[in-house]
């Protein structure tokens, strides 16, 4: 189970959340609702450096992703940035990228291995 710690900054219309430990397909899911419903702000930053994606499977991504289209109707479009040092998780992090882009539910979505890369994307950097 990860601890997921959210943090808002309100003046750059970002939240970051930071998974420390591996996520659970749950805790995904909640996540992803909060994301898709317009419970964030427009810039999102899903922080994996000292987490992971590891215990889910590629399944539970497609059906989450799937799932989420008729939840995104009502929201504007977001910018969503993970970052993954490890391998694994980056391209864990790619799979899910590439069913959001496949299923086309309103999420700009991108993997960068630094944070750095990450606010630069989202034109904070």
């Amino acid at each position: 189970m990860a601890r997921v710690d959210k943090h808002i900054e309100a003046e750059k219309d970002l939240t970051i959340y930071k998974v420390n430990g591996g996520l659970s397909a749950g805790e995904l899911l909640r996540l992803n609702n909060e994301l898709l419903t317009g419970q964030s702000t427009e810039k999102i930053i899903f922080d994996f450096m000292n987490g992971s994606l590891k215990n889910i499977s590629p399944e539970v991504f497609k059906q989450e992703i799937i799932g989420s289209k008729s939840r995104t109707e009502k929201r504007k479009e977001i910018k969503l940035a993970i970052i993954a040092k490890k391998d694994i998780d980056f391209g864990m992090g790619r799979m899910y990228a590439a069913y959001i882009e496949m299923e086309d539910i309103g999420v700009n979505i991108s993997v960068f291995r630094t944070q750095s890369e990450a606010l630069n994307w989202l034109g904070l950097g």
